[in-house]
């Protein structure tokens, strides 16, 4: 059995929702999801759906004095990165878990992540790089790390590890760029080097995103997407997908975010994504939900890069997905 946890609000719901459904195609039965809501709309609903494989936590059961004390000087954004290790932490003591790994509530598995939890070995923890294109590298200030799939093992070591992130969040988790610092996640670029146990998975179809997959020849094999790495010139399954910046409209736009995106990205990552939060919203709306499910914004703002976007066909239209 495979233990995962997640948080999310309302306005990713939908995409919560999806990240649940894509670990049902590829996993079947053999896995657990701790889903921490965080508003009372989510809790309500989640709780209504009574979804088979999906462990509701109420906020509350987190929120101490400590967390409680930071939360008022962080944004929503921030106060999530904030407890993200410690939902990790408390799912492996609350029940009692040989490990636990954390997922973003926007990525969406297109294969098992058996491959990666496999890599495991002797070690205690598996994080991701960013693989970033190098147009695109932030890894100076952002990190070389994303905290989207963080594995930990129930041993020492990884209590060790875990137990300071939690106290370096606590301590400092903003939205902003300083020394050594960007939120939760570039507090991981010193693990390698500061501990044992340390697992960087080496494989690119882990984490394929906007700020990667510039790097990669997208096709379809076997009805699934696929990247070729030129470098390496190997081409491999794509394991899971994140849609970072995706952004929806009252105009029934789609945005896909300020990264240069193929054909090929577009029609074999993108669109299957969007046809499933459609129908999931459509689902949704069957049970008598009509509320934002994935964080609908009032107006599409135009930038410097819809020119590109209309060659390309970067926006489209969620009616006719």
């Amino acid at each position: 059995m495979y233990n995962f946890c997640t948080l999310f609000d309302i306005r990713y719901l939908s995409r919560g929702l999806a990240l649940y459904q894509s670990l049902k195609n590829t996993l079947g039965k053999q896995f657990r999801l701790y889903v921490f809501p965080f508003d009372e709309k989510t809790l309500d609903l989640l709780n209504d759906m009574q979804l088979a494989q999906i462990v509701v936590v109420p906020l509350e059961k987190i929120e101490n004095d400590k967390l409680l004390s930071v939360k008022k000087n962080r944004t929503r954004g921030e106060y999530c990165w904030t407890c993200t290790p410690i939902i990790i932490n408390y799912c492996i003591k609350k029940f009692q878990l040989t490990h636990c790994t954390y997922l973003d509530a926007d990525i969406y598995f297109f294969n098992s992540p058996e491959v990666l939890l496999n890599q495991i070995g002797s070690h205690d923890i598996i994080i991701t790089p960013h693989h970033f294109t190098p147009r695109y590298d932030q890894s100076f200030s952002v990190g070389k790390f994303c905290v989207q799939f963080v594995y930990f093992n129930c041993t020492k070591n990884a209590d060790i590890v875990l137990n300071h992130w939690i106290e370096q969040c606590l301590e400092w988790c903003y939205d902003r760029v300083e020394p050594e610092r960007f939120g939760d996640q570039k507090y991981l670029d010193e693990w390698p080097v500061r501990y044992k146990g340390i697992q960087i998975t080496n494989h690119f179809g882990a984490g394929v995103a906007p700020w990667n997959v510039q790097q990669y020849r997208v096709s379809e094999i076997l009805n699934k997407p696929h990247v070729f790495n030129e470098r390496l010139g190997q081409t491999l399954p794509v394991i899971f997908y994140h849609y970072h910046g995706l952004k929806f409209f009252k105009s029934n736009q789609v945005d896909l975010g300020g990264y240069q995106l193929n054909h090929s990205a577009i029609k074999l990552l993108y669109l299957p994504y969007l046809k499933q939060l459609k129908n999931i919203e459509n689902q949704l709306k069957k049970v008598g939900f009509d509320e934002d499910a994935h964080g609908v914004q009032s107006r599409y703002q135009p930038s410097l890069l819809d020119k590109f976007k209309r060659n390309i066909k970067k926006t489209y239209n969620i009616v006719e997905v």
